[in-house]
């Protein structure tokens, strides 16, 4: 599916990741959070493992590489390319925390892209998106939507944490800014040059 001319585009895959997998992220996320570096001074308004965008990419982790989460999302109808360019960083939403509204692309710029949330554990499972409202997420589901469509995750009301993957997907070099910082991208050719 060509991005261009496409806008507040949004689609959910259900069991994108199951259960088990779900499980096995958080597992990992809580065992290295800290080992992750984070820079919550960096002017985004994020804290705590979010701010970590920038600076480290969860492709990258050899337990997470595993589940071959670039492989797989290329099989979305939305992603098929010669190669994906993907930023992807965990969100632990503690008690109180949540993230602003936001959208991920500069439209000033002309950047459009796409972005995917994947839930992947919590008691409290909701989402607001521009398009749909508030929506209560189920465990492994990925929602993929176009950089510009806003979305938000209020403050986490409960005692447990809420855990979520999000992965920024760029199908051209064009949009990347920093692109030689390799902690920050990953590419993944979707097939071998002739």
């Amino acid at each position: 599916m060509d991005i261009e001319g496409v806008s507040k585009y949004h689609n959910k895959y259900t069991g994108f990741f199951t259960e088990d997998e779900c499980k096995f992220i958080c597992d990992i996320i809580q065992r290295d959070k800290d080992l992750i570096p984070t820079d919550e001074n960096n002017g985004s308004g994020y804290e705590g493992l979010t701010s970590s965008f920038t600076l480290y990419n969860w492709l990258y982790h050899p337990d997470i590489q595993t589940l071959n989460i670039p492989q797989r999302l290329t099989e979305l109808k939305e992603l098929k390319s010669d190669y994906l360019l993907m930023q992807c960083w965990c969100n632990e939403l503690v008690k109180d925390k949540g993230l602003q509204i936001h959208a991920h692309g500069n439209p000033s710029r002309g950047e459009l892209f796409y972005n995917c949330n994947i839930f992947l554990g919590g008691d409290y499972t909701e989402t607001w998106y521009e398009d749909l409202g508030n929506i209560q997420n189920e465990v492994g589901d990925l929602h993929l939507f176009t950089s510009d469509l806003e979305h938000e995750v209020y403050p986490n009301p409960t005692d447990t944490p809420r855990y979520s993957m999000a992965i920024d997907i760029h199908r051209s070099f064009y949009h990347c800014r920093n692109l030689f910082n390799s902690a920050r991208f990953y590419i993944h050719p979707t097939r071998l040059a002739v």
